[in-house]
């Protein structure tokens, strides 16, 4: 869920609540504060299992890390 997504409507988060499993955001790499932004968003909203991996999206892939799109659950 981008950012601008997120506080555009806030009702957007709801989904998330009922994950029972971390969150991980993240950036595009660097030092990027919108993944925090948004981490504070979700925990304003009731989500409580949010992590932020600073490292970014390109780092993560490379481990060989899972990655979701879409709908909560929809692997891509």
């Amino acid at each position: 869920l981008p950012y601008e997504a997120a506080i555009e409507k806030p009702e957007r988060l709801a989904p998330f609540k009922k994950l029972g499993r971390p969150i991980i955001l993240y950036c595009d790499g660097g030092d990027c504060e919108v993944s925090r932004e948004l981490a504070k968003s979700m925990l304003a909203e009731g989500i409580r299992k949010v992590l932020v991996f600073t490292e970014g999206l390109p780092v993560w892939r490379k481990a060989g890390y899972p990655v979701e799109t879409g709908p909560p659950g929809a692997t891509r």
